[in-house]
């Protein structure tokens, strides 16, 4: 299997390697199940960005050396956030660090820092694992190991470097082992809930409390505090350069910013029930829609066209390979909306979620999603000549006693006659639960 890997660094089967493996694999599993459902939080941004700057995918890994993909990690040495970085290195790649805000646990921020230390490790050194090793312990001591060694072959200095530094990338190829094999060893992931997935962005220029974020928008105290880490004191301040994001469901985005937009207004209406934990990861807040996979679809092209990662098509659909078929069927989640005003009667409702939502730096979301998938082919003339064009929809399955006016309320833009039409149903009283009805063309 470690064969099989493909990485940045050659990959070996040693005896520090076998053992980390066992702890992932068995002294530590309910540790490690709770990290792999937290990469699809994380890997999304992580392989955005890494791609951005021409770096190897795998670097991710590192993320899950150093902290377990857990934000709020802090070390004995002062280390913080998804990277751990010190207070000084983060000073110098630019992440501001004081009693209001420590932006080593912001993921973006911090990722985009990795991946510049990174790169300039590797322009350093030349290598990709004597670079990870820099990561660890710092240039200085790589450097003055090579001159030891009188090489630049990680495993031929090893022995010059700390102790921990030369377990360090033993334990990055056993993490990358862990994260392509853990199904062979039985773990299951504990994936987060929708609301920690399908998550979005506002920025803000004025000091908020956490607790007014959580009442204006209805959501737990908890979750709000999950993803925002990089606030201390359960506030985001006012920045004088400029604005901080706010990270909060995409279902929650419009009742925040209409808040923001209205702070003094009276009409705080919550029209909508929302979960009353973290942990509820159930369906009832979120529209579960398919799309049917047609010829030549790829999996990242999907995940752009419903702004999502390929991660999450991957989790939601439990997918063994990136490789689709046609026919193929994949669950696509969207989020309903919280809306916190009633609209007057004069006044024009949004007809959509903000566009630019992302999910912990990446530019892709599902909120802003209204259709696609396949449907039939359907043959018309051009030129004298006959063609055939294939239509794209995304389907919906009708709950028990659920009524095709409310589905057509659940979706933004979509009107009961709409659906009848085109679904060709001449009685919206016709319909049976289970059965799945086109929603609208892509």
């Amino acid at each position: 299997r470690l064969r099989q890997i493909e990485s940045c660094i050659p990959v070996r089967f040693t005896r520090e390697v076998r053992g980390y493996i066992s702890g992932y694999t068995e002294r530590q599993r309910e540790k490690t199940e709770a990290m792999l459902g937290r990469t699809v939080l994380y890997f999304p941004a992580f392989e955005r960005i890494l791609a951005e700057k021409g770096l190897p995918a795998d670097l991710k890994t590192l993320a899950v050396v150093e902290s377990a993909l857990n934000p709020v990690a802090t070390s004995v040495a002062g280390a913080a956030g998804l990277w751990q970085f010190m207070p000084g290195t983060g000073n110098d790649y630019g992440m501001g660090i004081n009693g209001w805000m420590d932006e080593r646990r912001d993921v973006t921020k911090s990722t985009y820092a990795a991946a510049k230390y990174l790169s300039d490790l590797y322009q350093s050194f030349g290598d990709w694992a004597l670079a990870i090793a820099a990561y660890n312990s710092g240039p200085s001591r790589v450097n003055a190991a090579v001159k030891r060694g009188h090489s630049r072959n990680f495993w031929r200095i090893r022995q010059y470097l700390p102790q921990q530094t030369q377990n360090y990338v033993p334990a990055f190829i056993a993490a990358n082992y862990i994260l392509q094999f853990y199904k062979e060893h039985n773990l299951n992931p504990q994936y987060p809930s929708l609301d920690a997935q399908i998550v979005g962005v506002v920025r803000v220029n004025q000091n908020i409390s956490f607790s007014l974020i959580a009442a204006v928008t209805a959501l737990p105290l908890a979750l709000v505090q999950q993803l925002n880490p990089a606030y201390g004191r359960g506030l985001v301040p006012a920045n004088p350069t400029g604005s901080c994001p706010v990270v909060l469901p995409q279902r929650a985005l419009y009742a925040f910013e209409d808040y923001l937009a209205h702070p003094d207004s009276r009409a705080s209406v919550v029209t909508e029930a929302v979960a009353p934990s973290i942990s509820d990861d159930s369906d009832e807040h979120y529209i579960k829609s398919t799309y049917v996979v047609m010829a030549g679809d790829k999996l990242e092209e999907l995940a752009k066209t419903f702004r999502c990662g390929t991660e999450h098509l991957i989790v939601w659909n439990k997918l063994n390979s990136p490789h689709l078929f046609k026919g193929q069927e994949l669950a696509i989640y969207l989020p309903k909306e919280i809306r916190r005003y009633n609209t007057p009667d004069n006044e024009e409702a949004p007809s959509s979620l903000p566009t630019d939502p992302i999910i912990y730096g990446d530019n892709y979301a599902v909120a802003t999603v209204e259709n696609t998938a396949p449907e039939s082919d359907v043959l018309t003339e051009k030129g004298g000549k006959t063609t055939r064009k294939t239509y794209r929809y995304l389907y919906y399955q009708i709950k028990k006693n659920e009524t095709l006016s409310q589905i057509a309320q659940k979706y933004s833009g979509i009107s009961l006659r709409q659906l009848m039409a085109i679904n060709g149903i001449r009685n919206p009283k016709s319909v049976k639960a289970g059965a799945k009805i086109k929603i609208r063309e892509l």
